[in-house]
C-alpha cells in the first residue's frame, strides 16, 4: 500500500500541494472551485493571478479556510520581464492583501543574456519586500538547459528566496520532469526547498520527485483532483 511505502496520509499528501488558478481566462468561478477544492482536499495553499487574488481571499473565508489554507500571490508571473519595482510593488501588494507566500518569476531574459548579478538583486529586492511571506522563485525549466539550470538555481539562492520553483506550467513543449528536480536538488542541498509544478501529472511521478528533493507541488483542481482519486484507489 503507499500510504505504508511511503510513510503518508491522504492529509500528509494534501499538505505537499498547491492548487492554482492562473490561466489567463480563468472566471471567478474557476477561483471559487480552486479555493473550495483546497479546503476539501487540505492543502498547504491556493494561488490564483493579481486580480483576482482578493477574490480567493473571500472564497477562502466563506469556506472557514483562512486559518487552514494559505493565500498566496504572484509577482512578475507568469514571464519575469517586469522591472524590479514593478515586482516589488506587486509583491508588497499581495502580502498587504493577506498572502503568505509569493511566487515570483526569475527574469529569464536577463539570465539568458548573461545578466545574473540582476536576476539575484532581482529576486533579493523582491523577497525583502515579502517580510514574513515565503518567496518561491520560478526559473522556468522549459526555457532552460541542464547546464543552465544549476546556475539559475544558485541565483535563487543567492537572492535569499525559500523555493526554487520549476515553472509556471506554461512552457508544455518543455514540462517539468523528475531529471530536473534531481539536478536542482544536486545543486543547492539545502539551502533552499524546491516547488515541481508545470507537468506534474500522476502520484507515481509526484511521489518520485518527492524522493528526488521536492517538497511542494503546484496543481490545477483537475490535476489534483485526479492525483487525490489514484491515492484513494491504490491506498
Amino acid at each position: 500500500m503507499i500510504e505504508n511505502k511511503f510513510g503518508m496520509t491522504k492529509a500528509e499528501l494534501a499538505a505537499l500541494m498547491d492548487i492554482s488558478a492562473v490561466r489567463a481566462d480563468c472566471s471567478l468561478e474557476d477561483v471559487r472551485e480552486a479555493a473550495m477544492l483546497a479546503g476539501k482536499f487540505g492543502c498547504k495553499c491556493a494561488v490564483t493571478l493579481p486580480y483576482l487574488t482578493q477574490d480567493m481571499k473571500n472564497f477562502l473565508a466563506e469556506f472557514d479556510l483562512h486559518n487552514k489554507v494559505t493565500l498566496c500571490g504572484v509577482a512578475g508571473f507568469p514571464f519575469g520581464g517586469e522591472t524590479t519595482a514593478q515586482k516589488v510593488f506587486g509583491a508588497k501588494e499581495m502580502v498587504a492583501l493577506g498572502c503568505g507566500e509569493i511566487d515570483m518569476v526569475m527574469n529569464i531574459g536577463a539570465f539568458k543574456s548573461g545578466r545574473y548579478d540582476h536576476v539575484a538583486e532581482d529576486i533579493r529586492a523582491v523577497k525583502e519586500a515579502c517580510g514574513d511571506a515565503a518567496l518561491k522563485v520560478i526559473i522556468e525549466t522549459g526555457y532552460l538547459s541542464d547546464e543552465e539550470i544549476p546556475r539559475a538555481s544558485e541565483l535563487v539562492c543567492k537572492g535569499g528566496a525559500d523555493f526554487v520553483k520549476t515553472s509556471t506550467g506554461f512552457v508544455p513543449a518543455r514540462p517539468t520532469n523528475l531529471h530536473m528536480i534531481k539536478i536542482i536538488k544536486q545543486t543547492i542541498g539545502d539551502a533552499a526547498k524546491i516547488k515541481a509544478a508545470g507537468g506534474v501529472r500522476g502520484l507515481s511521478l509526484l511521489l518520485s520527485m518527492k524522493d528526488a528533493g521536492a517538497c511542494r507541488f503546484g496543481l490545477n483542481p483537475k490535476a489534483a483532483t485526479a492525483i487525490f482519486n489514484e491515492f484513494e484507489v491504490l491506498q
